[in-house]
């Protein structure tokens, strides 16, 4: 009857130790898993930066670009003052 108690002891630690090891593996798949999806995260937004970056590049450019066309307007509309002053008034 003693042989049959430590073997059930036995048995049960191996069970024991087995549901440990099972219980490793998936922390570590787990772990993974959260890795891989954080991984894909950071590259998803990385290319969401790099977009946006080259949206404002473009708005800059724009911006500039109507800047100049402003001033030029501007010019203009200086020059026709001062001849409207000068020959008209």
């Amino acid at each position: 009857m003693a042989g049959g108690v430590v073997r059930g002891k036995a048995r049960s630690q191996m069970t024991c130790v087995s549901q440990q090891e099972i219980r490793c593996q998936g922390e570590n798949i787990r772990s993974e898993q959260i890795d891989a999806g954080i991984d894909e995260n950071v590259l998803g937004a990385q290319l969401d930066v790099e977009a946006a970056h080259s949206e404002i590049l473009k708005y800059f450019q724009s911006v500039t670009s109507n800047r100049w066309l402003m001033v030029k307007i501007f010019l203009i509309l200086i020059v026709f003052f001062i001849i409207f002053v000068v020959f008209l008034a």
